[in-house]
């Protein structure tokens, strides 16, 4: 009898420790508020050929347009954006004068025919990453690449 008093009171410490540690998991990951607006920041080219600004430019571009199609986001206009390329200023600061609470910020490399878009999405706010990927294809692809990023940043701001 007074075994089974033990065993049932280890089980119940045991299930409420489990209880408040998955209770303070879920909080701490679910801290970050919902995004309201968003500003792209120009991808970098990392090509090492500056006749491919204008290709980043493009995809910052697609990237921008495709996020402003989402309904209660508040997006940063691109020529808004322009004065920021090649800027020294942190995204928090940026986000800061833009009045954003988050930054979708990345590069992008060209060689040859292929291209690697790498972009994070960063709730500036707490500087906290929520979301980071690259994605790779063919120039030739580079539509449905871009199509592709947009999608993936629209269903982690979701």
């Amino acid at each position: 009898m007074r075994r089974t008093g033990l065993f049932v009171t280890i089980a119940f410490l045991a299930g409420l420790g489990i209880g408040l540690f998955a209770r303070s998991a879920r909080t701490r990951y679910s801290a970050v508020p919902p995004i309201e607006s968003l500003a792209v920041l120009p991808l970098e080219n990392l090509s090492g050929d500056p006749k491919q600004d204008d290709f980043a430019d493009g995809v910052t571009e697609a990237l921008t347009t495709e996020l402003a199609k989402i309904g209660g986001l508040r997006v940063i206009s691109q020529e808004s954006m322009t004065r920021y390329k090649a800027t020294m200023k942190p995204a928090t600061e940026i986000a800061r004068e833009l009045r954003v609470d988050s930054v979708v910020e990345g590069s992008i490399r060209r060689v040859g025919n292929k291209v690697r878009i790498s972009v994070q999405l960063i709730h500036t706010p707490t500087g906290r990453h929520l979301w980071a990927n690259s994605y790779q294809g063919e120039l030739r692809d580079i539509l449905s690449l871009q199509s592709e990023v947009a999608h993936a940043i629209v269903n982690e701001i979701k």
